[in-house]
């Protein structure tokens, strides 16, 4: 998975985020956010890290679904193993769905 993500945006309206990855094997130890867009019903690849450094500590996404209401959500890793950690870490998309009153994650291979 040498540092990349397909993010799915399943909402009706463009997602904006940032993946900040991780340094190391650490969660305590986090590297440069990188910043993502993604339009409604697509997705894309986004590349945050390399092989010495795969994984993901934080995701953080916003999307303005009516031009009227903002959603954001923000998951974090705190510590390995976790349902987060294992979220991102142990799969290849991460897709992005919106409910009536936020953002949801859910990952697969």
């Amino acid at each position: 998975m040498s540092g990349s993500k397909n993010i799915i945006n399943n909402t009706s309206s463009t997602i904006v985020g940032s993946i900040t990855p991780r340094i190391g094997s650490n969660p305590g130890q986090s590297g440069p956010p990188v910043t993502f867009e993604v339009a409604a019903g697509d997705s894309k690849l986004v590349q945050y890290g390399n092989d010495q450094n795969p994984f993901m500590n934080t995701l953080d996404v916003s999307s303005k679904t009516d031009g009227s209401s903002l959603l954001e959500g923000r998951w974090d890793v705190i510590s390995r193993g976790g349902f987060v950690d294992d979220l991102f870490n142990t799969n290849r998309n991460i897709t992005v769905t919106q409910a009536k009153t936020g953002l949801l994650i859910d990952g697969s291979n």
